[in-house]
């Protein structure tokens, strides 16, 4: 049996309501980013390596698993963040053809100024929104993005 949580309201209109939170989100972020240079895809690897440079860093095919996308896309990334003095590349001592990639003192400080820039903009918007009602959300968000 289909359960239909969606008597109240057509299916049409949960696509359009979608589609503008997605606009509206991506606009918000896009917004914040521009302010530090960065587009998404730099912030996000930035703050996965960033995540992980407290542990000795991360490979190339680390983040690209991380974010499901090909080395080659990550690696063309990571030059960017090295040019603009984000994240460094050093030998892994374990195996010498590897390379660790961490953050720079510079990118771990803009790592954190987009994030509470970001959380202080989040609060304007959701800020009453129930602890509950964000949970549930970021839920839903988790078993969509891992959808086979």
């Amino acid at each position: 049996m289909t359960r239909n949580i969606y008597q109240d309201m057509p299916l049409y209109k949960i696509g359009i309501i979608q589609s503008r939170a997605a606009r509206n989100i991506l606009e918000f972020r896009e917004g914040i980013l521009k302010g530090y240079g960065l587009s998404a895809s730099e912030w996000y690897v930035l703050g996965y390596v960033r995540s992980q440079t407290r542990k000795g860093g991360v490979r190339v095919g680390d983040i690209a698993t991380m974010l499901d996308v090909q080395s080659t896309y990550i690696t063309g990334i990571l030059r960017r963040l090295e040019a603009k003095e984000l994240v460094r590349w050093v030998t892994d001592k374990t195996d010498r053809r590897a390379r660790i990639i961490t953050t720079t003192k510079k990118g771990t400080a803009v790592c954190t100024a987009v994030e509470t820039e970001l959380l202080k903009q989040d609060e304007t918007w959701l800020g009453k929104t129930s602890d509950a009602a964000m949970r549930g959300y970021l839920s839903v968000m988790e078993t969509l993005a891992h959808m086979e």
